[in-house]
């Protein structure tokens, strides 16, 4: 079977390929179109001249804020953009015709309407952020630009001179007025401000220092002192409490006698010095007196006495510590009651403060104004009669000579816009009249045949390359063009043979055989590689091995000889043997054909590298043995010429020819 035909469009890889190929005759012939381009109307159209002059305007008193355009201050640049439009409107044209000789100017003299052609010719433009207009005019003649456009600035400096006579006294009544309502604005504000702070008591404009702020300090310390004396009073509570929970009576009197508050006190101290005495007594009259004598009788009541009044020192004194807890402790809420209601208030003063310091900023922007405007005012008063917004001429006209009329970035545009087309235009005719054929497109376009594969410039490595580490796009593509054959190739029993030619020899025709035998044998298939080329063999260099005994011999009729292994996975190589003077008559042997038969059995695929087409026809006759055909052209090494008389000679087995593998121009 064969793959269709038709020839790849042209892509834009394509087209610079092709630009690379050619690309100093590109250069040189884009740079010759745009310099003529460019010179073409320098040569052709008539020399003209261009008078120049350069106007200033003075920058006259200070704007008012209040003038200012608070994002841009676009009133300088208006100021000036006003006076370029007055510079070349028609009126101060026609003044110009009538104040001078212009008319006199044949090329004014004919036409229709002269400040129309006039203002054609004539161009201003402002110089940016500066106070400055460049005004140029054309003409045929220097003398006659120099004079047109000095008559152009004498009309324009006198209609300005006419219109600003009056303006001096007119801004002096304004900023007058202006001045006026700035007083009685600024006397309002001051009067907003004095009120405002006599009516909310604001003393001080510090938010973090003023009355309320110190109250507040004063408050927070005495807080503290009194949260220290909380947390003491809290902690005897709770040995009160503690005391309050055991129930022998004499443990619990012992364990309110180890509270410091409670046996500190003058009372306790001398009952507790008292008890010890009476019971010292009481024991040494246990020791002399029954039970029942009346002294001991006597010590014991005196001793319980004693213990009872203890107890009731001990239990005020416990009641006191009570007391005092629950006052401090009242006395530390009503504290903080006070400071919360004082943080409002001073959170309303804050609030008042903030209303204040707008009122101060309006009256110092209203102070800031009038004080401009009293500025204003006197300079005013001292340059009435001179204005400094005039334009004064910094650079009067100056002739010069220009090419012509007509350029500038349109010229330039179309000068790279043909320079680009004549540098492809080139390039394209050149690669469409050589003698070699440059890329893919070309190949398919000679022979009809669709490109199967195209081989990158790698350089020479391992016969593994084509294996994992391998270049990745030398890799890919012979993959890409063994998996093509397999759909392409016929179906059939046995091995199919793949006879693999080129026009002329360094093609890479053997180098695709071992490269494409080692990618198939990876896949999985078992390949026999078979160097057809008597006269010059190179197919066992490829693999690595010995090939002074192969086809030649085996044609000869020398028995024993078989394909030796070639290390590479499912490979095996049948070399040529040594170079044979009388090659052509071993191929036309039907020894070759009968040995292809024998051998499709034992492999999958069967690769033959056949001798250059151009050098004889061995090619041919072993092409009569194959299932199919490959081509292998290099890129800008094969030529047309030769490529034809291939294409030429395998018109026999034409139908035979599945397509094209192109070779990069330098080895694979």
């Amino acid at each position: 079977m064969t793959l269709p035909a038709d020839a790849p469009p042209l892509r834009p890889a394509d087209l610079l390929a092709m630009l690379r190929r050619h690309r100093v005759l590109a250069v040189c012939v884009a740079l010759l179109v745009g310099f003529t381009v460019l010179a073409a109307p320098s040569l052709l159209l008539p020399l003209r001249f261009r008078a120049e002059a350069t106007l200033t305007m003075g920058r006259g008193l200070k704007p008012i804020s209040f003038q200012n355009d608070p994002v841009a201050g676009l009133v300088p640049e208006q100021m000036v953009n006003t006076q370029r439009e007055m510079l070349t409107a028609k009126p101060t044209l026609r003044s110009a015709f009538a104040m001078s000789g212009l008319l006199d100017n044949p090329a004014y003299r004919g036409a229709a309407d002269p400040s129309a052609l006039l203002q054609q010719r004539l161009r201003a433009t402002v110089v940016k952020n500066t106070w400055v207009i460049q005004v140029s005019l054309d003409d045929e003649d220097p003398v006659r630009a120099e004079q047109g456009l000095q008559a152009v600035i004498d009309a324009y400096l006198a209609q300005q001179s006419t219109a600003q006579r009056s303006q001096g006294a007119e801004d002096i009544a304004f900023v007058r007025g202006q001045l006026a309502e700035a007083e009685a604005a600024l006397q309002t504000c001051r009067e907003q401000e004095r009120t405002f702070r006599h009516d909310n008591a604001i003393a001080s404009t510090d938010p973090d220092r003023n009355h309320i702020t110190a109250r507040i300090q004063s408050l927070a310390e005495r807080q503290a002192l009194l949260d220290e004396r909380v947390t003491a009073s809290a902690a005897l509570l709770a040995q009160v409490r503690t005391a309050d929970t055991i129930v022998d009576p004499t443990a619990r009197m012992n364990a309110y006698l180890r509270i410091d508050q409670v046996s500190t006190a003058t009372v306790v101290g001398a009952l507790q010095q008292d008890l010890l005495r009476i019971e010292g007594q009481e024991a040494e009259l246990s020791a002399k007196y029954l039970e029942k004598h009346p002294r001991l009788i006597e010590v014991r009541s005196l001793l319980a006495a004693k213990r009872t009044q203890l107890e009731s020192t001990i239990a005020a004194a416990r009641s006191a510590i009570e007391s005092d807890h629950q006052r401090i402790t009242a006395q530390r809420d009503a504290l903080t009651e006070a400071q919360v209601g004082l943080q409002r208030d001073l959170d309303a003063y804050r609030g008042r403060l903030i209303e204040l310091q707008q009122l101060i900023q309006t009256t110092a922007a209203q102070q800031k104004v009038h004080n401009e405007l009293q500025a204003r005012l006197t300079q005013l008063d001292a340059l009435a009669g001179y204005d400094e917004r005039r334009m004064s001429v910094s650079a009067p006209p100056r002739a010069t000579a220009v090419a012509n009329s007509f350029g500038g970035p349109p010229l330039k545009i179309l000068a790279v816009l043909l320079a680009v087309a004549a540098g492809v235009a080139a390039a394209a005719i050149a690669d469409a009249l050589g003698t070699r054929l440059a890329d893919a497109r070309q190949v398919a376009a000679a022979t009809g045949l669709p490109v199967l594969a195209e081989l990158p410039a790698c350089r020479p490595g391992p016969l593994t390359a084509t294996g994992p580490g391998a270049p990745a796009p030398l890799a890919e593509s012979v993959r890409s063009l063994w998996a093509t054959l397999r759909y392409a190739l016929p179906t059939g029993e046995g091995a199919r043979i793949v006879l693999i030619a080129s026009p002329q020899p360094g093609d890479g025709r053997t180098t695709l055989v071992a490269r494409l035998a080692v990618a198939a044998g990876m896949a999985g298939a078992r390949v026999l590689a078979v160097d057809g080329d008597l006269r010059r063999p190179g197919l066992a260099v490829q693999f690595g091995l010995d090939g002074a005994e192969g086809l030649a011999r085996l044609l000869a009729g020398e028995p024993g000889l078989a394909p030796v292994a070639s290390g590479c996975p499912n490979v095996d190589v049948m070399p040529a043997g040594s170079p044979e003077a009388h090659a052509g008559d071993l191929l036309h042997s039907h020894c070759l054909s009968e040995w292809l038969t024998a051998c499709r059995p034992d492999y999958d695929l069967i690769l033959i590298d056949a001798p250059a087409l151009s050098g004889s026809a061995d090619a041919l006759t072993i092409a009569g043995s194959a299932d199919a055909l490959l081509l292998v052209v290099r890129a800008g090494e094969t030529g047309r010429d030769a490529l034809a008389r291939a294409w030429s000679g395998l018109s026999p087995v034409r139908n035979r020819c599945l397509g094209v593998v192109v070779a990069a121009s330098q080895p694979v």
